[in-house]
């Protein structure tokens, strides 16, 4: 399979019209390209705002990595998305669905953004919360619940967690 960001030719002009007709996985998929393999924040994060306000809940929860992972500002937006979708019971098993897919996704991209590895921000500003919840990547898809203090501490488990699985290839 070719990668998205080496398509040329016919298999450019399927995908590019894809996306031109708001395909929700075409925009999903490459938004992920955009940001995780191509380090473009303003495509990757248009494409995935477009396939999310069309209803594709992987976006929303791409897009909410992808704010925890771009810095302070954007980092508290994150928080809210994050915590706020993987406290919902309609969205929590697809939550878990698409964090796979993502570390499956970063497992096998041939070229990474080196901003998403090197850095794993702490969102909870809380330092006892930090302490108690630095075994909180092993619970993340459990009872987390019990071992949660803030939102910013769902997040941290949710980074750990996806950090863990993609650096133990």
């Amino acid at each position: 399979m070719v990668a998205l960001h080496d398509m040329k030719g016919d298999a450019r002009r399927f995908m590019d019209r894809c996306v031109e007709c708001e395909n929700l996985d075409a925009l999903y998929m490459l938004g992920m390209v955009e940001y995780f393999s191509c380090n473009n924040l303003a495509t990757a994060l248009m494409c995935l705002n477009r396939s999310a306000r069309l209803g594709h809940i992987g976006a929303y929860y791409v897009v909410s990595i992808i704010l925890l992972l771009s810095g302070s500002d954007f980092r508290q937006k994150g928080v809210t998305l994050l915590s706020a979708m993987k406290r919902s019971g309609e969205y929590k098993e697809k939550v878990n669905f698409y964090r796979e897919k993502l570390i499956k996704f970063l497992r096998s991209a041939t070229r990474r953004n080196p901003k998403v590895l090197n850095g794993r921000p702490a969102c909870c500003t809380n330092v006892r919360h930090r302490f108690l919840a630095s075994n909180a990547s092993s619970l993340v898809g459990k009872d987390e619940e019990d071992y949660v203090f803030c939102d910013g501490c769902t997040c941290d488990g949710e980074l750990a967690y996806i950090f863990e699985q993609i650096c133990s290839v």
